[in-house]
């Protein structure tokens, strides 16, 4: 009898929620001609689905088509979720027909933020609907492939949004980027474009929740340009799939390569902590040595993905050949855990855990070498990252963050007694009011003959160059009281 009682109440409660949902249509403009399409919009949480008129009717005006733009309106508690958003796209559809939508056209569906989410599982598991699926500030979640996704998709953002950060949506263009090697209409069936100076709200109107409000960044451009933006390439994008288009196709092979652009920087200090090496931690290495003949020193630094377990048992070693120090190093590289892929907090590593040797060591293994005074410490290898992170960024990214961009500020290490201690302790990040502050964990061991392979060791909790990036191109930008 209970659970026969909880069936009629949840039942109730699902017809409530059901026959709650509204829609607005908009009509195409009388001077359009051509080929009718409609676009479907699902709002982003805690954002009412009339805050998107604005940009519906942007996007109508720009398509050189017939566009029918479908706000769908009060989801419960004005969050899309799954039991709702099916009957709403069904009500969007017949609304259309009521309307005299000619039947049979092609049917979009586009979600902003948490509804682009939802929108790409619904479209995942009800593509015979629609010719597409458009993703505004918001992304294919981890698992669910590019190239795999039933109907086309487009993923489009902005640089500055404080949500969906440009660090998750670099992955996403990279997954593109080796699609495209392979099938060049990948670039049309599955576009990921970035707009420069575009935020987070600015897909919406009106006041923005709490979450956007203190996570968003502050944008370059006003909201009509950034309506102008989206809409430019959502009208290339329908236009293109529903039916190819050259001069489409023109606009999205523009994006790519806009987007490739602004990538490519964090893309290219990325790939300093990935396959295996740790190329960071090779420069830090050259850098404590300080031999003065370059060509007399070799790193080879390997990267213990996630084993910490041997990465304590590992030393660097350093052997000679051919009247140079060849070293090995070993790191850790920590990640924050994200196993629901979201993206408010930073996405770069948290810290990389460096085994190396001290100058001490390279000088009884190559003792006829010239080398520098060796007083280098942990905060040196940190300020050589941050100069890597800025002098990588783009001229737009550098000239943010040097004109309001809260800075890194480094304080001295923290020094450790033992090597277990080193490793059970972490970076210190504390994002404060006027800036990240940073201090290295360091532990050194004096070099003893008796002891040579486990003895000169200098080991460094070290600021990564690519979280120090993401730092600049996103979370320096963030208004933090």
């Amino acid at each position: 009898m209970k659970s026969f009682l909880v069936g009629i109440v949840l039942g109730l409660f699902a017809f409530k929620c059901i026959s709650s949902l509204y829609v607005k249509v908009l009509k195409p403009q009388s001077t359009k001609t051509g080929p009718e399409r409609a676009l479907l919009v699902a709002p982003g949480a805690y954002i009412k689905g009339e805050a998107y008129e604005p940009l519906g009717l942007q996007i109508r005006e720009t398509c050189d088509f017939q566009l029918w733009v479908v706000l769908l309106l009060d989801f419960f508690d004005n969050i899309v979720n799954p039991l709702q958003l099916g009957e709403a796209v069904n009500k969007a559809i017949q609304s259309l027909k009521d309307e005299g939508f000619t039947d049979g056209s092609p049917v979009f569906l586009a979600g902003h933020s948490l509804g682009g989410t939802m929108v790409a599982m619904h479209g995942k598991n009800h593509y015979k609907d629609l010719s597409g699926v458009l993703l505004y500030a918001a992304y294919l979640t981890k698992g669910n492939k590019l190239s795999d996704y039933p109907v086309p998709v487009l993923t489009l953002s902005g640089d500055l949004d404080g949500l969906t950060r440009i660090t998750r949506i670099m992955d996403t263009f990279q997954e593109l980027y080796e699609d495209v090697s392979s099938n060049m209409k990948a670039k049309y069936r599955t576009p990921v474009l970035v707009m420069e100076g575009v935020n987070h709200g600015q897909f919406a109107s009106g006041k923005m929740p709490s979450n956007v409000a203190e996570h968003d960044l502050p944008p370059d451009v006003t909201n009509v340009t950034a309506y102008q933006k989206i809409a430019r390439y959502t009208c290339s994008f329908i236009s293109n799939i529903a039916s190819s288009s050259a001069l489409s196709q023109q606009v999205l092979d523009e994006g790519f390569n806009t987007t490739f652009r602004l990538l490519e920087p964090l893309a290219r200090v990325k790939a300093l902590e990935t396959n295996g090496f740790s190329h960071w931690t090779e420069l830090a290495q050259k850098y404590i040595i300080e031999l003065q003949n370059k060509t007399q020193i070799s790193v080879r630094g390997i990267e213990e993905n996630g084993q910490m377990i041997k990465f304590e048992f590992l030393f660097p070693k350093a052997e000679v050949h051919n009247s140079a120090v060849a070293i090995t190093t070993y790191s850790l590289v920590t990640y924050p855990l994200d196993p629901f892929d979201v993206t408010l907090n930073p996405l770069s590593p948290i810290q990389i855990q460096a085994k190396m040797l001290s100058q001490e060591r390279a000088k009884h293994v190559l003792p006829n070498g010239r080398y520098g005074a060796g007083n280098i410490t942990c905060k040196d290898i940190n300020q050589l990252s941050i100069l890597e992170a800025f002098q990588n960024s783009s001229d737009v990214a550098r000239e943010r963050f040097s004109k309001r961009g809260r800075q890194i500020y480094l304080d001295e290490d923290q020094i450790v007694e033992s090597s277990v201690q080193w490793q059970a302790t972490q970076l210190r990040l504390s994002d404060g009011s006027d800036g990240l502050h940073v201090s290295s964990i360091k532990y050194k061991l004096p070099f003893d003959p008796i002891q040579e392979s486990k003895s000169g060791l200098f080991y460094c909790a070290l600021l990564s160059p690519f979280r120090a990036m993401e730092w600049i191109y996103v979370d320096s930008m963030r208004l933090k009281s």
